[in-house]
């Protein structure tokens, strides 16, 4: 069984801790008061991931990390040995989309992940899904809320631990490959 670990990053009060709620199948996935995370909190779940020809089940780490500033001199921690990041932003403010980008080069670029390593979550609130262009154009964008149209978002999110599966698979054959030569 593969294990990953998927850091969920953005700005404050972009969804982060909401949606790493209801992808780890957490009860309180809506919170009526908004509780900003302090430095990291990490979700272990265990999911079934299509690998092409069966189901199998992979063991995640969700890393749902704080927003704040403050915790910047963490990220270098949080992004430790990723295999995936989901970078959430809140569809409505410009500079979360502009915070987007700075994001995806630290979390995604400058660790050697790919775009399909890569989710952008939109989060559109109580307010309806709108039609958004990713930030950054190669990365897959999910857009909407837990509450609105959460099977689009959990259908996104198995999509986005496929192309994971595929890469650790990927990375597991080769160092077998070497391992025999």
């Amino acid at each position: 069984m593969f294990k990953a670990k998927v850091v969920v990053v953005g700005s404050p009060e972009s969804g982060k801790s909401v949606l790493s709620n209801f992808l780890g199948d957490q009860t309180d996935i809506s919170q009526s008061r908004y509780h900003p995370t302090v430095g990291v909190r990490v979700l272990e779940f265990e999911t079934p991931v299509d690998n092409g020809r069966t189901f199998t089940n992979m063991d995640i780490e969700l890393w749902d990390c704080s927003g704040n500033e403050n915790y910047e001199g963490c990220w270098p921690a949080m992004a430790y040995k990723a295999d995936g990041v989901v970078i959430a932003c809140d569809a409505y403010k410009s500079s979360d989309l502009q915070a987007v980008e700075n994001l995806y080069s630290y979390f995604v670029a400058n660790r050697g992940l790919k775009p399909t390593q890569c989710l952008i979550y939109a989060s559109c609130k109580n307010k309806e899904a709108k039609t958004l262009k990713s930030p950054v154009a190669s990365v897959p964008i999910m857009i909407g809320s837990t509450d609105k149209n959460s099977e689009d978002l959990r259908d996104a999110f198995k999509k986005f631990l496929q192309r994971i599966y595929g890469k650790l698979a990927d990375s597991r054959d080769k160092e077998e490959l070497q391992m025999m030569s």
